[in-house]
């Protein structure tokens, strides 16, 4: 298991191309560890961010089925935050088939944007289709704005994470702690943790083992 707290102390690159100039090309630590369950023999993998054909070849390069539910648009596009509890669990039900079980989920930095029922929402769906060996992949904001909206993320390679920001505005960062996520999602425990220096801690959790 990879060491908790780790930080790497690699450099942002900017990613100067001309379809977005603000994406910009950030290093990862846990996804070399997130892909584990996946790499082998291929695996079945939840991303909960909108598609991307660079996410669907890295793992189609490894004989993974992805399966997309974009919460980004489901929640972020003309829902109302009132709403956005009931929103998100239709999308949950509606996107998320019942009978799979999947070896790694995506969350990016989704946590980042839902309240604590919202977060108690998504958790307890997610663990129906978890089985002992599941991996949750995510991020959290440590600095105190983020963007309006959650960000696209395009994978480039096991180290190494695109991130196009949702929208140009800002708001504050909730700044979610371990044991606040710990406790807004109590079916998983935290199996690793890595800080980032570019403003980002990763989470990899795991279904919690019975006591």
């Amino acid at each position: 298991m990879a060491e908790k707290d780790s930080t790497f102390e690699a450099a942002t690159r900017t990613v100067g191309s001309a379809g977005d100039l603000s994406s910009r090309e950030h290093p990862s630590l846990a996804l070399a560890h997130a892909i584990v369950p996946v790499r082998a023999n291929g695996g079945f993998v939840l991303d909960l961010g909108p598609a991307s054909g660079a996410n669907i070849s890295f793992f189609a390069e490894r004989g993974c089925k992805l399966f997309i539910a974009d919460l980004n648009s489901s929640l972020f596009g003309s829902t109302d935050s009132a709403n956005r509890a009931e929103a998100l669990e239709l999308a949950l039900v509606r996107d998320i088939p019942a009978t799979e079980t999947f070896d790694l989920i995506l969350l990016w930095d989704l946590l980042d944007y839902l309240d604590d029922r919202e977060i108690r929402i998504l958790a307890s769906r997610l663990q129906a289709v978890c089985h002992a060996a599941t991996l949750l992949y995510g991020m959290v904001s440590i600095r105190k704005e983020i963007p309006d909206r959650p960000s696209r993320f395009e994978i480039c390679d096991v180290r190494s994470i695109r991130y196009s920001p949702g929208s140009p505005l800002r708001r504050p960062a909730p700044l979610h702690k371990e044991p606040e996520l710990v406790k807004l999602m109590p079916d998983f425990e935290v199996e690793s943790t890595y800080l980032l220096r570019h403003g980002k801690q990763e989470y990899l959790f795991r279904r919690r083992r019975a006591a």
